[in-house]
């Protein structure tokens, strides 16, 4: 039973370090209900109006990887997980936009869209990253929105397919408007 109770202990503290880096260190319960909410909703919107027809593989990480994308757009914005982050390093936070490499790879992998028009994404998101990093509060507020509006008509012009417009959306919004934006 010690062994047990030391397995719990370990995986908790665990997942209390992975909760932290999600919402920082004293999340509003508030506040990330209604982000999640928000999320789930937004989701169940995406799913129901995709025409696409999936296999259950592609079902499940579909949804995985819209909850994920979508739920960082609103909980990136949360106060506690910008303090979180804005009091890690700068070499952190870029670390945090490279992970983000993963998500279009699991698109092109999965559901086929072209390789180059994910890598392209996933340069066009780290390149304007890197440099909201250097930029000042102020600049960033204009930068952030006009870096997401740019690659949203970007990637429309580079034929992201219809039903896949979404996850250019969210995947830009989260990482250079909710999580790059500074205030």
């Amino acid at each position: 039973s010690r062994a047990i109770a030391q397995y719990y202990a370990t995986n908790l503290s665990s997942l209390r370090d992975l909760l932290k880096h999600l919402h920082g260190k004293s999340p509003d319960v508030k506040h990330l209900s209604t982000a999640y909410g928000l999320s789930l909703l937004a989701v169940a919107f995406i799913w129901f109006t995709n025409p696409t027809q999936l296999n259950l593989i592609q079902s499940i990480i579909f949804l995985l990887l819209a909850l994920d994308v979508v739920g960082g757009v609103t909980v990136n914005l949360t106060p506690s997980t910008k303090s979180f982050w804005r009091a890690r390093s700068r070499s952190a936070r870029l670390l945090f936009l490279s992970v983000h490499l993963l998500q279009p790879f699991i698109v092109f992998y999965f559901f086929h869209l072209p390789l180059s028009l994910m890598a392209m994404l996933f340069g066009y998101m780290l390149t304007a990253g890197v440099a909201l990093e250097y930029t000042s509060i102020a600049m960033s507020r204009i930068l952030s929105s006009a870096f997401v509006l740019f690659g949203l008509l970007l990637f429309q012009y580079l034929g992201i397919p219809n039903e896949w417009i979404w996850f250019v959306c969210a995947y830009l919004i989260k990482l250079l408007f909710s999580f790059s934006l500074k205030y």
